[in-house]
């Protein structure tokens, strides 16, 4: 017979054999562990009964265990309460305290005991890895009544009701008291009684720590008492929109911030004191008022305001420049200040000068106001913005010193360049256009305006046979550059010299009409008057015109002409001859010539001048200035143009 080969067993079949055969025996281990634990008597690990450890004793080493301590676990130690601010003690008779030990120890007994065999086992392995596994608190009394009492009475006697915080403002007396609250102090007494029971259930006698229950005051501050009575310093202005003067303001009040931190850092019922004071201002008006509008800071004046309609638009215009206020910085407008001049704001018609010609128009004479001004600001040292010359000269400023205005341009306009504000004073008084600026002056400067003539354009007598261009009064043309000089007001010395503008003036020619002319220059008799040399430069006139033109001529001494009681009659015309224009007897023998109706020419060297204006021919001799004592270029220019008038008085008459 054939021996049968052994089968081998597999690796893998033995080490599953042998971990059946371990884990079979942890199971039986642990079914053996666990049954010790489930049908022991002991009670379980870490259970205390009045801090005694009695874990792992059986109930009779438990019961005597208690027994041997019975009389010292809670009849010899105080409990005591240490609250913020003082102690209570709380004896073991206050606290009257007992054990029943059979039923304390069936309490430990019991701990873990319920449920299943796994929970019993699970109970006692938790109880095991815990330092306090259970305290047994079956079988201990305490007087409850008599603690709580007691509580009660610690917390009546330490109670403290919560008050607010209180203010007083005594504003007689600039002072303000404050009586800081009272925070509320309370215990709370359940917590305080839950302590101490845990304490003589845990047997553990350390002082009991307590803090009160704390009902703070409201946080005080004194914000609505400074909204009551502060009173900010306000120190006195110069209002640019009012352009007055506002008086300062006295301020009262407290330190806010020093008071409130104060406060917070006061204690309970502490008394505090707060002062309130007055506080100054830095600026008073009375100040104010002795530095505004208190210095001229330039003044001018022009005559000659004309007509009674040209006065009349001259007093409207200073009326409405007067008390106009300029700020520092500010920009003054004529036209802006003014206005348009219409009949509706009672301006009327007068001489000015349009497209060339002297007319008459409605607010005629307001530059004369916009000149005196802008004299005034080169005085005052005031910036010019905008200027422009007028387009002929004219006689009541400087040449160069003149502002024309129209509407809407051009317009003058200068700026308020100091430090404080100005104010314009204008008015019609006496037969002048006063105008003033009053304002603060801060320097030591004096303005002296000059002017220098660049170059003078001559008019000439042009005959016309068209009656609307007929001009009795001619005008120089000049090309003219002003300067505003500085100068120390003290000692005079100049500080700087420089072009303030330049001014162009247009020459204004006469115009006479040839018909009027003609008819003049065949008058039947010539009466010339004059004085001095000009006489005898008219004794040579009558030779001249006797001899070419066939006139009868007489001469006359002026001085003696309007007392002569002269015949003057249709048919006679009149020569004055004067070197100035303005001398007093040659004006009246020529006003008495117009009162009888005689054509008057005149023979004058100063353009402009009174016998200039007032006779009906002007012929100019531009002589120049007459250095010397005796005359000289005068005379020779009146011979020479009584010549030229011979002749052309002849050529006429034939």
């Amino acid at each position: 017979m054939k021996k049968k080969k052994k089968k081998k067993v597999s690796p893998a079949v033995v080490i599953l054999v042998v971990a059946a055969v371990i884990m079979a025996g942890v199971v039986a281990a642990a079914a053996a562990y666990m049954y010790t634990i489930v049908t022991s008597d002991a009670i379980y690990p870490n259970v205390y009964i009045a801090g005694i450890n009695v874990g792992g004793m059986t109930k009779e080493e438990a019961l005597a265990a208690l027994d041997s301590k019975i009389d010292t676990l809670y009849g010899a130690d105080d409990i005591v309460v240490q609250l913020p601010d003082r102690e209570k003690v709380f004896t073991p008779e206050l606290i009257g305290a007992s054990l029943s030990s059979d039923e304390a120890v069936n309490g430990a007994w019991e701990y873990g005991r319920a449920g299943t065999s796994f929970q019993k086992v699970g109970a006692y392995l938790d109880a095991m890895r815990k330092k306090v596994a259970y305290t047994v608190n079956a079988g201990l009394s305490i007087d409850e009544t008599s603690i709580r009492s007691y509580i009660a009475e610690i917390a009546a006697e330490t109670h403290v009701d919560m008050k607010e915080t209180t203010v007083l403002v005594k504003r007689e007396e600039n002072k303000i008291m404050v009586l800081t609250g009272v925070t509320g102090l309370d215990i709370d007494q359940n917590s305080l009684y839950n302590a101490i029971a845990s304490a003589i259930l845990n047997h553990n006698f350390e002082p009991i720590p307590i803090e009160y229950l704390v009902t703070p005051y409201p946080v005080a501050n004194l914000d609505s008492v400074y909204d009551e009575v502060y009173v900010a310093v306000k120190d006195a202005y110069y209002d640019n929109v009012s352009h007055e003067i506002v008086e300062e303001q006295v301020g009262y009040g407290f330190d806010l911030t020093a008071a409130n931190q104060q406060i917070a850092m006061a204690a309970d019922a502490q008394t505090l004191t707060v002062t309130m004071a007055y506080e100054h201002p830095k600026t008073t008006k009375a100040e104010l008022e002795e530095i505004y509008f208190t210095d001229v800071l330039a003044s001018f004046q022009t005559g000659g305001l004309g007509s009674a309609n040209r006065v009349n638009n001259i007093t409207l215009a200073c009326a409405a420049l007067n008390g106009k206020v300029l700020s520092p910085g500010e920009v003054f407008s004529y036209n802006g200040t003014v206005g348009q001049r219409t009949p509706e704001k009672g301006y009327k018609a007068a001489g000015a000068y349009v497209g060339g010609k002297s007319v008459s128009e409605v607010g005629g004479g307001i530059c004369q106001v916009s000149s005196t001004l802008y004299y005034c600001t080169l005085l005052a040292n005031l910036e010019i913005v905008s200027r422009t010359c007028h387009m002929f000269t004219v006689g009541y400023v400087p040449l160069g010193m003149d502002a024309t205005v129209s509407w809407p341009n051009p317009d003058f306009q200068f700026r308020n360049n100091t430090e404080y504000p100005i104010r314009i004073e204008a008015k019609v008084e006496g037969g002048l256009c006063k105008i003033s600026l009053i304002g603060t002056k801060t320097d030591n400067i004096e303005v002296k305006m000059t002017y220098t003539v660049l170059s003078t354009i001559p008019f000439t007598t042009i005959i016309t046979e068209d009656p609307s261009e007929v001009n009795d009064h001619g005008r120089t043309g000049y090309n003219v550059v002003s300067y505003r000089g500085l100068y120390d007001a003290t000692t005079g010395e100049q500080i700087s010299n420089n072009v303030e503008s330049y001014s162009y003036y247009q020459k204004s020619d006469i115009y006479i009409l040839k018909e009027e002319i003609d008819d003049t220059l065949k008058m039947e008799r010539l009466l010339i008057v004059a004085c001095g040399s000009a006489m005898h430069t008219g004794l040579l006139g009558k030779n001249a015109i006797e001899k070419l033109a066939r006139v009868p001529v007489d001469v006359h001494i002026a001085s003696e002409f309007r007392y002569s009681d002269p015949i003057m009659k249709q048919g006679d015309a009149m020569i004055i001859i004067s070197q100035s224009g303005v001398t007093a007897d040659s004006i009246a023998a020529l006003r008495l010539a117009k009162q009888h109706g005689i054509p008057v020419y005149a023979i004058v060297n100063v353009v402009g001048s009174t016998i200039a204006r007032e006779a009906d021919y002007v012929i100019y001799t531009w002589a120049g200035p007459e250095i010397a004592v005796a005359t000289t270029k005068a005379y020779s220019a009146q011979a020479a143009t009584l010549y030229m008038l011979a002749l052309r008085m002849a050529v006429d008459r034939k």
